[in-house]
């Protein structure tokens, strides 16, 4: 491979997870010496020649991320048409869960490599080094994988790379090279705009919608999927939020609380329908920290301490404003995975007024 071609880093984030809790995760053991063959890297890059996405922090962050802007419409749109002719392309629509290889020549891709042969740079330091997910090569075509992650943790990462090469204007920004450019607002979305398109590939457009709309709106739904697409829960409950039709949302919190009895925030993600019904969840829940401890202004306190002890989502009452200010019941849950703690909240369907005064009248 040259040693002038460009080169784009990203971390492909599981959706649910953020920087910071990827860095606290463990890998697992390393594989003994004998079972892995040492890989030349290479020459080193210039550093003028090499583009980074927005790499998460090597030391934990002490502030909550700030939440991702939504994609606006067109952009969705145009994601989804460009994920769209790739399954089609592939032959892979209705094949679950999705054979990503089949999409690999759709892309471009020329080369699938570990990622202990991305070439060398000097001013990437080996702990970031160690903490890189995968990695795009855009004039090689080549795509690098850490193969330690789990399989669905995996199979995400790289279609989140693949979405890079699908999206022409992906290689275009990700050749920019200063601080502002590689850390700021331009390459954040690009990576959120990878991590939307990733969905739309693993989860096949909106056939995973189709399939969760026949089942309850609850966390149980996307985690009862998952397996089928090949997908972690994380990944499954956000895209069911993203995807849904109904006023959904979910937000992503810490799993311990600070000294002030709050959870950090680290993401956040509502249905179209919720956002134009009451606009970012997490504002309507203080921002973000999301109050822990019991008290006034904590609604889900009690919630979130029983998920400590239970596998299943803890079910919970919310009322929140909507836009018009007019306060509304919700339907929460709350999942603690051992990682983080997933927040559903959701506007369950009405019950038919007919069928309530005849259930009121045989009682």
């Amino acid at each position: 491979m040259p040693a002038d071609a460009p080169l784009a880093l990203a971390p492909a984030l599981d959706l649910a997870l953020p920087p910071e809790a990827v860095a606290l995760t463990p890998r697992g053991p390393a594989l003994p010496p004998e079972t892995v063959a040492p890989t030349p890297r290479g020459p080193a890059l210039p550093p003028e020649a090499v583009a980074l996405t927005a790499v998460a922090p090597v030391a934990p962050a002490r502030e909550p991320v700030p939440l991702d802007a939504p994609l606006s419409p067109f952009t969705r749109a145009r994601i989804e048409r460009t994920c769209a002719e790739a399954l089609r392309g592939a032959g892979a629509l209705g094949t679950l869960p999705t054979p990503l290889e089949a999409l690999a020549p759709v892309a471009g891709v020329r080369e699938r490599l570990r990622v202990e042969k991305l070439p060398a740079r000097d001013d990437i330091r080996d702990e970031l080094r160690e903490r890189l997910l995968g990695a795009v090569w855009f004039e090689q075509r080549a795509l690098f994988l850490d193969e330690r992650q789990s399989l669905p943790r995996r199979r995400f990462t790289e279609a989140h790379e693949l979405v890079h090469l699908l999206c022409p204007w992906h290689e275009a920004v990700l050749r920019l090279d200063t601080a502002a450019e590689l850390f700021g607002e331009l390459s954040r979305g690009i990576e959120a705009e990878a991590n939307f398109g990733a969905g739309q590939l693993i989860f096949q457009g909106g056939t995973f919608a189709a399939a969760a709309r026949a089942h309850e709106r609850s966390l149980r739904t996307p985690f009862a999927l998952a397996a089928e697409y090949g997908a972690s829960r994380h990944a499954a409950a956000h895209h069911y939020v993203e995807s849904h039709g109904e006023p959904l949302a979910l937000l992503v919190a810490g799993r311990w609380p600070a000294a002030d009895g709050c959870l950090p925030v680290f993401r956040g993600v509502e249905s179209a329908s919720f956002a134009q019904r009451f606009g970012r969840l997490a504002p309507l829940l203080g921002g973000a920290r999301l109050a822990a401890r019991p008290g006034a202004g904590a609604p889900l306190a009690e919630a979130i301490d029983a998920a400590r002890r239970c596998s299943d989502p803890v079910a919970a009452e919310l009322w929140l404003p909507d836009r018009g200010a007019r306060l509304r019941r919700l339907h929460a849950e709350v999942v603690n995975n051992r990682h983080c703690h997933l927040v559903l909240v959701a506007e369950l369907p009405r019950r038919p007024a007919r069928a309530a005064s005849a259930r009121a009248a045989a009682a």
